[in-house]
């Protein structure tokens, strides 16, 4: 057995970006879906302290992890 302390991701895009995806590029709310997934993931990965900016949702999806209301890094 190993302990592994916390991880922090400095630089991380939550939204997931993908070549060809047509859905995310244009709806707001398929973007806010895919990066609560994603937080959801990096916490269950070890990762207790993520850094996404440069999207207008980025905030709301801090409040939400605060809130309680989605599961992810700080």
């Amino acid at each position: 057995m190993t302990a592994l302390p916390g991880l922090v991701d400095a630089h991380v895009h939550l939204t997931g970006q993908r070549r060809g995806d047509t859905i995310g590029q244009y709806d707001w709310a398929f973007h806010v879906v895919r990066a609560s997934a994603y937080a959801y993931n990096m916490l269950e990965h070890s990762v207790t302290a993520a850094c996404c900016w440069g999207v207008p949702y980025s905030l709301a999806i801090k409040r939400g992890i605060e809130d309680g209301t989605i599961c992810g890094p700080q």
